[in-house]
């Protein structure tokens, strides 16, 4: 079983001590996260939907670290565990606003979408733009390794003409989303991933009650989540923006459904959830909006539980929600969103041994058993992160690559880079053995 502590739409600002209206709830919900703890025990994973900061300033994002450091202290979850996609307001909107303005049209026709992003090799720029309004966010995801390859090598693009930065240079592999292992639960590996929805927000963007049809959709092409979903294998996808926003977005959410059997959205503000092909919870905002249009907003939080379990022969994901809302003086069961027990959402898992069930049940006439779960070895994640906190990344880097990364300067970058290196290579085993032999 895997717990999740999910929370979306946290919209840091720069008020704080005094002026910060939602202090308070900040300090109760802690609280309640700490509570959660003792009663339900460790969290493994802390998931953020987006909307981090409220305008992509790097001071929001220093509050944002003391915050997600605070999370994690009192729901007892290892700081290298959390995980995060950006939203619309994790972007400095006014930086190339009105290139991007006039990229934006085209790209809402998902062909030049496709056709921009396989240039990305030749025509580094167009896509550096897209990408360089969120370049504060992505030191934060930098740190928690929920970065993609273009991503990574677009955070050293500048902000404004007047400023000195490199222009990217891709690579055709270069992934438009990133990709963490969280091992093996009873016979399935798992794997977690995350993707960027806002690269076409702007200042004028509509909140989802506001949309007229057409207007202000956002762009997720193939290659933003083209992961290979193979039988035996379980896909988590965090995103921050429903398919109701995404232009073309019912023939790619029955995509999606087919390769992530759970995902996870933000930027609706409302807490919701179902399961119909794969499990969607759409988290309401830790922080939302004003009410509008009759419609009520408050503060919410989910706990979530996934696990495997059998259904008459057939492996099914299970996934329990523990709904957490603000009631204007303390977090409460969400009666109506907590879905568990019977009222749990579940969706069967493909397995690649239909044949051996098919017989078997011919033979014995009753159901296989899933295997137990076995211990599984030190992750590539938990590897990766152990690396990134040594004091001795040079020296590995060296022992193991010789002088290959010398020549990028950026520490951060520099480590990441080989990182993806490792990946590529199959070479954690010897990077966990060099960690452990420098020691942190």
């Amino acid at each position: 079983m895997i717990r999740f502590l999910q929370i979306s739409d946290i919209h840091f600002s720069d008020q704080s001590g005094g002026d910060d209206e939602y202090a308070q709830m900040k300090c109760k919900f802690l609280e309640d996260i700490k509570a959660c703890h003792e009663a339900m025990k460790k969290i493994d994973y802390v998931l953020i939907c987006g909307d981090i900061a409220f305008s992509g300033m790097d001071s929001q994002y220093k509050e944002a670290r003391k915050f997600i450091k605070e999370i994690c202290e009192n729901a007892a979850c290892d700081k290298d565990n959390v995980f995060m996609v950006p939203g619309n307001h994790d972007k400095k909107r006014d930086v190339y606003s009105r290139t991007r303005s006039m990229m934006k049209d085209q790209l809402l026709k998902g062909k030049n979408t496709k056709t921009l992003l396989e240039s990305k090799v030749k025509e580094p720029m167009a896509v550096g733009i897209l990408y360089a309004p969120f370049k504060q966010y992505y030191k934060l995801a930098a740190e928690h390794l929920n970065i993609s390859d273009i991503a990574l090598k677009a955070a050293a693009f500048p902000e404004s003409d007047q400023e000195k930065g490199g222009i990217p240079k891709f690579e055709p592999g270069d992934a438009m989303y990133w990709t963490e292992q969280l091992g093996e639960m009873k016979g399935f590996h798992v794997a977690i991933h995350g993707s960027n929805t806002s690269l076409l927000s702007d200042k004028d963007d509509g909140e989802s009650w506001n949309m007229k049809e057409g207007k202000h959709l956002q762009v997720l092409p193939l290659q933003a989540y083209n992961v290979t979903a193979g039988n035996d294998e379980i896909h988590i996808l965090m995103l921050h923006h429903p398919m109701s926003e995404i232009q073309d977005g019912n023939r790619i959410g029955k995509d999606i459904d087919s390769r992530f059997k759970l995902q996870f959205y933000g930027h609706i503000h409302k807490q919701s959830s179902s399961a119909d092909g794969a499990v969607k919870i759409y988290s309401g905002a830790l922080i939302p909006n004003e009410a509008e249009e009759n419609i009520e907003y408050f503060p919410v939080y989910n706990v979530i539980e996934m696990d495997v379990v059998e259904e008459g022969g057939t492996p099914s994901l299970k996934v329990e929600i523990y709904s957490r809302k603000w009631d204007g003086v303390e977090f409460v069961e969400y009666t109506e969103e907590t879905k568990t027990g019977e009222n749990a959402l579940k969706v069967e898992l493909p397995r690649n041994d239909s044949w051996k069930i098919t017989m078997e049940k011919i033979k014995r006439s009753k159901p296989i058993s899933i295997e137990t779960e076995k211990e599984a070895p030190l992750s590539p994640h938990a590897i990766k992160h152990a690396f990134l906190n040594s004091d001795h990344t040079g020296k590995i880097i060296k022992q193991m690559y010789g002088e290959k990364f010398d020549g990028i300067s950026q520490s951060q970058i520099r480590n990441l880079t080989f990182l993806k290196q490792v990946e590529v290579d199959h070479r954690f085993e010897e990077l966990h053995e060099l960690s452990a032999k420098y020691g942190k």
